[in-house]
């Protein structure tokens, strides 16, 4: 055979760490997030439980989507932005992220009409699944749709 490659053994534990680091994160958001429900439930003030229901999944969705970004900013070309897949999915993915908080923090634009009434009674729009799940899609969204064009 050959000489060993370290290369593969070193990149598998770089990217197990990283997974641990990321893991241990979610469990401290979590923690976090268990807190802000609690002083929501004492000062019933919900602004700071919702910030945080839409913006730590969005910082999760940055970072998963972190290792293909620094692969592609070590690579040759010039930065590109695909706007397509930017607003196709982007869009929406805010959309539903935001939503529960437009619906308690700004009730004229969100709750007006019968079928957000409908569909924030149905939990499709508010359950936590849904904007965490939109949050994730638009964290990742983020950086995966900046691009190296290859130079001619």
């Amino acid at each position: 055979m050959g000489i060993f490659n370290w290369k593969q053994p070193i990149r598998f534990i770089s990217y197990f760490l990283y997974a641990v680091f990321v893991g241990f994160l979610m469990l401290w958001g979590a923690s976090i997030q268990q807190k802000l429900k609690h002083l929501t439930a004492t000062t019933f003030n919900n602004v700071p439980q919702f910030t945080f229901m839409m913006v730590f999944p969005v910082f999760i969705g940055i970072l998963l989507a972190l290792p293909g970004f620094i692969a592609i900013a070590r690579s040759n070309g010039h930065w590109k932005v695909d706007w397509a897949k930017l607003f196709g999915i982007g869009l929406p993915a805010l959309y539903v992220t935001i939503y529960p908080f437009l619906y308690y923090v700004v009730p004229r634009l969100a709750g007006d009409t019968m079928i957000y009434s409908k569909l924030m009674i149905s939990g499709l729009l508010i359950s936590n699944t849904s904007h965490t799940i939109g949050g994730l899609v638009l964290g990742y969204l983020i950086l995966s749709a900046i691009h190296k064009e290859k130079s001619e």
